[in-house]
């Protein structure tokens, strides 16, 4: 049987270890492509400024394999807390921009300044949900509606509900 030097095998199993990780990346990638479509967004990119590559998982902060090496951690976490400010700030003035809340929480019972539970409980507070009966409740629900109609431009998601009970 012929002698193989031992640096050949050694070769061999490297190149076949990264021919196995550069497919294993290329399905997963593939894969992470076919999510995104469906709406989970794609694969999560590195937040260094300027990189497009994928992060490499929470391990490395979501930074790329480059960058979770070269950039320091107190870099990175600089970086990251830079862009999570920046993020809460956009996410604000599209809530702004929006025109705030859409469901008026407050209870419906006249001079009352206590906040309901919502739709499901008729929007009233827990004190007039015990202490008034279920036609009272009505009743100040429509007072509440009628009141609040002239206020507000059109219907609301609020006065669809309680006219619809």
């Amino acid at each position: 049987m012929p002698r193989v030097p031992h640096g050949t095998i050694d070769q061999f199993i490297e190149h076949f270890t990264l021919a196995i990780a550069a497919r294993a990346e290329q399905v997963l990638m593939r894969s992470a492509a076919g999510r995104s479509k469906a709406g989970a967004g794609g694969p999560r990119m590195c937040p260094n400024p300027g990189c497009t590559r994928p992060g490499a998982g929470p391990r490395n902060r979501w930074f790329c394999r480059e960058h979770a090496r070269s950039v320091p951690e107190r870099e990175q976490r600089r970086m990251l807390a830079e862009r999570k400010v920046a993020n809460q700030t956009a996410a604000r003035a599209a809530r702004a921009a929006e025109g705030g809340l859409k469901l008026d929480m407050r209870c419906r019972v006249a001079r009352c300044k206590t906040m309901s539970r919502g739709p499901r409980f008729g929007y009233m507070c827990d004190k007039h949900l015990s202490k008034l009966s279920s036609k009272e409740q009505s009743v100040a629900r429509q007072k509440w509606n009628l009141a609040h109609a002239a206020t507000s431009p059109g219907r609301t998601r609020t006065s669809e509900s309680a006219e619809t009970r």
